[in-house]
């Protein structure tokens, strides 16, 4: 099951020659393309994380799963618009019984693929995973603590799941949801990241994303002061080089973003002077989809934005939607190095003017 903001961007992916040119080309013809989609495959979920931000044990949408033609057709009209990386996510994507055969899919589209799991049947079916560019695997922290966020057992299925994929070769995110429990936990993590050779990612819970959720576990969301505490540790443990994945810049714009912000995400207006935001590229080169088929700018505007649903009008016209969605910039880490890898600047320094013209004819 995923939280809100399980959703990742992986640095080596932003270097591949597909996405930069998908990128460059999209830039210099001044077009929104989707270079980058997330798919939630079902909302099927076995577990029922407090946390949760689709609280998806309680769903009840009109579909809950996608149908594996219906993903498949999504694929190819993705690639086909220039998509260059997807994200499988869910609920638990490992409960989708074709998702070899969507991994395989994208691949053979040209697509980087990666997934957010749990670890539920990993070790059972990593066959049909070896073809992933990343798989991100949840993790809250020690043993008590994990299984008091996320369920009984779960910490043991996700080291079951960290083995085999270090074994596979299957390239590992580490993936910790931050609360009261365990926001002292963050040494302890990069350590067991280090142990199964991967990074680790991070985000911070806010209120429970339903009444269901604070009736049957509480509020163990962190206040303001604590995001902040925890937003100024990561970014020293950045600069000492720890393997965070995300830019230092990014860690830098959430350290000082609760000084200067109430909530999490902003419009134009509302937009603080001098402060060094990384503008919001979500609409225009990425974009995510819920189980219900609605598409939608990110996974933060699943409550308030007016998706239109691609098996209804087909996903060139569900994307097309998305351009005034509103948003200026928000706190969200994964977000913010989706944004700041897609800035021209950061293109412009990262590749140089000479490379960047080649990578477009490419």
């Amino acid at each position: 099951m995923t939280s809100r903001g399980e959703f990742h961007i992986v640095p080596s992916v932003h270097r591949s020659p597909r996405y930069l040119g998908s990128l460059v080309r999209a830039k210099l013809a001044r077009e929104a393309r989707p270079v980058w989609v997330d798919i939630c495959v079902t909302n099927r979920c076995h577990l029922s994380c407090e946390y949760c931000y689709g609280d998806y044990h309680h769903r009840r949408d009109s579909i809950g799963q996608f149908h594996v033609e219906q993903l498949c057709s999504m694929v190819d009209e993705a690639a086909t618009l220039g998509t260059a990386v997807m994200t499988l996510t869910g609920g638990e994507p490992m409960l989708h019984k074709s998702i070899g055969k969507i991994i395989d899919r994208a691949v053979s589209r040209g697509i980087s693929v990666g997934m957010v799991t749990s670890g539920f049947r990993v070790k059972e079916r990593v066959d049909e995973l070896v073809r992933l560019s990343s798989i991100v695997l949840s993790v809250d922290g020690p043993e008590p603590i994990n299984d008091a966020n996320r369920g009984a057992g779960t910490f043991a299925v996700s080291m079951g799941a960290l083995e085999v994929c270090q074994a596979r070769g299957i390239p590992r995110i580490v993936k910790a949801v931050l609360n009261r429990r365990n926001k002292d936990q963050v040494p302890w993590l990069l350590d067991l990241a280090a142990r199964f050779d991967a990074r680790l990612e991070v985000v911070m819970t806010y209120a429970p994303q339903s009444d269901r959720q604070l009736r049957m576990h509480g509020d163990n969301s962190l206040d303001a002061g604590e995001r902040q505490a925890l937003a100024d540790a990561l970014l020293a443990h950045k600069r000492a080089g720890a393997p965070l994945v995300f830019r230092e810049r990014v860690w830098e714009n959430m350290a000082r973003w609760w000084e200067h912000h109430g909530e999490d995400r902003v419009t134009d207006a509302e937009r603080r002077e001098r402060f060094p935001y990384l503008p919001c590229s979500a609409g225009r080169y990425y974009a995510f989809i819920d189980g219900d088929g609605r598409m939608y700018p990110c996974n933060q505007r699943l409550a308030d934005f007016p998706a239109k649903n691609v098996l209804e009008v087909g996903f060139r016209a569900a994307w097309e939607h998305l351009r005034d969605h509103g948003c200026f910039a928000c706190a969200a880490p994964w977000l913010n190095q989706q944004h700041l890898v897609s800035s021209e600047r950061h293109l412009v320094r990262s590749l140089g003017r000479d490379l960047l013209a080649r990578v477009a004819r490419a």
